[in-house]
């Protein structure tokens, strides 16, 4: 296994049964690199009676790192806003773009104190999944 030509240091392990060798994993010594294209190269096996295989190559291209930074947001009202009108959508930026499927009445929504409840609303996620509009479904 190599990346960018260089070697990837790691330890072998083969898979028997009836003391046949009928499989080898790979364990790298350190996660894989990220956004990198990874060689893999088979070459030079014999079997029991001494016979070449076949050289088999194969690649694949590692994820990108992932990303541990919390996103910020940020509202269009500010806490305690007041004289908000009733029929207002609220708006939430974020510094990054959001996974849609985290978009959820349990953590996304508005809440009113004047009826203890949320809101009812529809969603509305901006293309570049930077912003979700939350507009009342009645006001």
């Amino acid at each position: 296994m190599t990346s960018g030509g260089n070697p990837i240091p790691g330890t072998w392990s083969y898979n028997v049964s009836n003391s046949d060798v009928i499989g080898a994993n790979f364990s790298p010594v350190n996660s894989l690199p990220p956004s990198s294209t990874i060689q893999v190269s088979i070459g030079g096996l014999l079997d029991y009676a001494g016979n070449t295989f076949t050289a088999a190559n194969s690649q694949f291209t590692t994820a990108a790192l992932p990303d541990f930074t919390t996103p910020a947001v940020s509202l269009d009202f500010p806490n305690v806003q007041t004289g908000v009108a009733t029929n207002a959508s609220f708006t939430y930026r974020y510094s990054e773009p959001m996974d849609p499927s985290s978009i959820t009445p349990s953590g996304v929504y508005v809440y009113s104190y004047a009826t203890n409840a949320t809101v009812p609303v529809t969603y509305t996620l901006s293309s570049d999944l930077m912003s979700v509009t939350m507009t009342p479904t009645s006001p």
